[in-house]
């Protein structure tokens, strides 16, 4: 995870990015490095031996996730342009469809909460409170947070899916729940550790077969 060195802050805000990443080491880094590290990470070839080889698509996964765009295209960086995306998946309206009342223009119960942390404690996962507002952490909760809208839709949908979605379906449970059995989400004591390589094929299995389930168009 990478972290942007910025002028002091008043000291709430401070706190919050002082937050540790529960899954990775943070590293700093300077504003105009951005652009580097993101051509570095995104623009991921369907075969790296051969050069210009043909870019893979890319999938966005965010809370609010195009307030997280609009403000990298006010410091210039448009990520369209750095690789080809197939979808860009905002985890907050799609729970607004799939979590009561089912609708965004509906207005919502007293106690219903849409946060980041609000949706997954709706579906079951609750990671420590300490643990939002960490970049790092938010981008591993929002994956989890659409595999488990996903699980969530599937349950209501479950008569009409195929042999082959059912196993789909299977592949994406066995991924939020490796992850939440690892990191103690859904009891006391969260862990603190890197999520290796392994936990990272695991999730990525889950979106490839959610991409099956519902069929990514951008």
């Amino acid at each position: 995870m990478y972290q942007i060195e910025v002028p002091p802050k008043p000291k709430k805000a401070a706190r919050k990015q002082e937050r540790p990443c529960m899954f990775t080491h943070t590293q700093q880094i300077l504003l105009e490095e951005v652009p580097t590290i993101l051509m570095q990470h995104l623009r991921i070839r369907n075969n790296p031996a051969r050069t210009g080889d043909q870019l893979q698509a890319i999938i966005l996964i965010g809370h609010s996730i195009r307030e997280d765009l609009k403000i990298l295209r006010l410091l210039g960086i448009d990520i369209s342009t750095i690789s080809p995306i197939l979808a860009v998946l905002d985890t907050h309206t799609i729970s607004r469809f799939v979590l009561p009342p089912h609708h965004p223009n509906v207005p919502t119960l007293p106690w219903q909460d849409f946060s980041l942390r609000g949706v997954l404690a709706q579906l079951s996962c609750r990671p420590p409170i300490t643990a939002f507002h960490n970049a790092g952490n938010d981008a591993v909760f929002s994956l989890l947070a659409i595999l488990l809208l996903a699980i969530r839709n599937c349950a209501t949908r479950k008569a009409e899916l195929s042999a082959r979605e059912l196993v789909n379906l299977c592949t994406v449970k066995h991924a939020v729940s490796w992850i939440q059995r690892q990191y103690a989400f859904t009891g006391t004591g969260a862990q603190y550790r890197n999520l290796d390589s392994g936990s990272l094929a695991t999730l990525g299995a889950g979106l490839r077969e959610l991409n099956l389930l519902y069929p990514f168009e951008g």
